[in-house]
Formats: structure tokens, C-alpha cells, sequence
């Protein structure tokens, strides 16, 4: 999925959180990653749903 690839990306490319990442025993790190992924599908569905009814009115 877009969103877990996008999160893997960003950890092998951003020094500070891969750190803040290591710091986190697994389980924690865990529901991090799924608190994470649960905004951010929230917060497409958001943004889709908008950018769809905007289009709509011919904004």
C-alpha cells in the first residue's frame, strides 16, 4: 500500500526519525506505525472527498 511505502521511504531517508525509530522497543514502534498510518489514510479520504466535491463545483 501507498501509504506503508511511504512510511518505509521516509525512515530510510530521514536520519532523525530512523533514530527515533531505534529508540522504541518493537511493540511500541508497532502502534506508532499504525497511529501513523491510521491519520494518514484519514486524513486522504479527507482530502479525496474535498478535491472530489470541489471538482464537481468546477473550482
Amino acid at each position: 500500500m501507498l501509504i506503508e511505502e511511504y512510511l518505509i521511504r521516509m525512515l530510510e531517508e530521514d536520519r532523525e526519525l530512523r533514530e527515533l525509530a531505534r529508540q522504541l522497543p518493537a511493540d511500541r514502534l508497532r502502534v506508532a506505525v499504525e497511529r501513523a498510518l491510521a491519520s494518514a489514510r484519514q486524513a486522504a479520504y479527507t482530502e479525496f472527498k474535498r478535491s472530489l466535491r470541489a471538482m464537481l463545483r468546477g473550482v
